[in-house]
């Protein structure tokens, strides 16, 4: 075993024992932050050449350090930052996530080092490896959800009402389904199905209000289930390519839409607040339907994550195996369909196909293997969904198009670190 892989590790430990040990004399820290992140690089610089995936993580250290030494503001004079509050909670937001990120690769690709040299040492430390790695980002992520939720009274939410504490609510059940689905839609190479969905969710909203019913919401989600299925079906026993099979759908739905919106002289402009969306639609009965589709959606990842990706990827060695790519595809559909038209009144229909696509292009420039895949576009829909709402609440924008501006810039961020790596 090399000097440089043993002088890496020890700074990594020495790093972890800065970062999660806090011995304060009165306000003053003895073990500050900004030392452990520190030391993360010189652990970094050392261990790269065993593991070269470990240079995205370096430029990561400097700025994490830098904020780190926020600990000994109280040395600095007092000013008054409350005009820049909103920014200053996005700041937070980002270097959390970003911690969590750097966390999560750091102590994977160390694990992967110990696996190789496991007969040097004599013992695997892999497995211990990746319990901590799996043990910080379930600690580090529900302290951040506390956090962000208000608990903690300094928390850039705890001024949240109850009606902003329910539209976070929704967010974080919304988001983490368009991250988990989103992996799906573009495996499947079906980045404009939530287009079509929405298309037709459209339709059934304006047939639900030509029958008067008090919420056609109810009849736009029949709808977008039905047409889920019967673009399945199509798509299952014809030769034609998925695109083509979502354009004549797509096309069908939104004639059909207008068709009806229009009948006997209506006027279409009462539709217009489904185009851009409106967060204050958020209602708890449609938090509660999203929930038990992100149960069972999470529930389905756990049992038949490879079918579902073979499904995906090679339907047709999926079907020689055995596994039930029609029925599979069915369910995949019919979740996205509900998922789309639910969520449709709340992003809007213009940009509801952006929630559903760059979660997993961003997540497949960076992920090196199907564990990361998944759990990486989650992590950036939920993160961009917080951000996207904290800054609607703070300025007063679009929630949708926030949510949806912060996942273009995830996107551009991993595809720079992708080209540089």
């Amino acid at each position: 075993m090399n000097s440089k892989l043993i002088r890496g590790v020890q700074y990594a430990a020495w790093a972890y024992f800065f970062l999660y040990l806090d011995i304060n004399l009165n306000r003053f820290s003895l073990l500050p932050n900004a030392v452990g992140w520190y030391l993360l690089s010189r652990a970094v610089t050392a261990l790269e050449e065993e593991h070269p995936d470990l240079r995205l993580l370096g430029p990561l250290t400097f700025p994490l350090g830098l904020w780190a030494l926020k600990q000994y503001a109280f040395l600095l004079p007092a000013w008054d930052l409350s005009q820049f509050s909103w920014l200053l909670s996005w700041l937070a937001l980002a270097v959390e996530l970003t911690t969590l990120y750097f966390h999560f690769q750091f102590l994977t690709d160390l694990a992967d080092i110990a696996a190789r040299h496991a007969g040097e040492t004599g013992r695997d430390f892999s497995p211990a490896l990746l319990r901590a790695r799996t043990v910080v980002t379930v600690l580090s992520t529900a302290a951040s959800v506390l956090f962000y939720l208000g608990v903690d009274s300094s928390g850039p939410l705890s001024s949240f009402s109850i009606a902003l504490t329910l539209f976070l609510l929704a967010v974080l059940v919304v988001t983490p389904l368009f991250g988990l689905l989103s992996t799906m839609v573009v495996e499947s190479r079906m980045a404009f199905f939530s287009d079509a969905l929405g298309h037709s969710a459209f339709t059934g909203i304006a047939i639900g209000t030509l029958c008067g019913l008090a919420d056609p919401l109810w009849m736009a989600v029949l709808l977008a289930a039905v047409f889920a299925l019967l673009f399945t079906y199509v798509r299952r026993k014809s030769n034609m390519a998925s695109d083509t099979v979502i354009g004549v759908f797509s096309s069908t739905a939104v004639a059909l839409g207008i068709f009806i919106a229009t009948f006997g002289g209506g006027s279409f402009t009462q539709y217009n607040s489904l185009l851009i969306g409106d967060i204050l639609s958020v209602e708890p009965a449609k938090i509660a339907l999203l929930a038990v589709i992100l149960l069972v959606v999470v529930l389905l990842w756990l049992c038949s994550f490879n079918q579902l990706m073979l499904s995906s990827i090679h339907p047709a060695l999926a079907d020689s195996r055995g596994v039930g790519v029609f029925w599979q595809g069915a369910v995949f559909s019919a979740a996205i369909a509900v998922v789309v038209t639910v969520s449709m009144t709340w992003v809007g229909l213009l940009v509801i196909n952006s929630l559903l696509v760059p979660p997993a292009a961003a997540a497949r420039n960076i992920s090196r293997n199907m564990f990361q895949y998944p759990l990486c576009s989650l992590l950036f829909a939920v993160g961009a969904g917080i951000a996207g709402l904290m800054t609607s609440y703070y300025i007063g924008s679009s929630a949708g198009a926030s949510i949806t501006l912060y996942l273009a810039g995830i996107f551009l961020v991993t595809f720079l670190l992708r080209k540089r790596g």
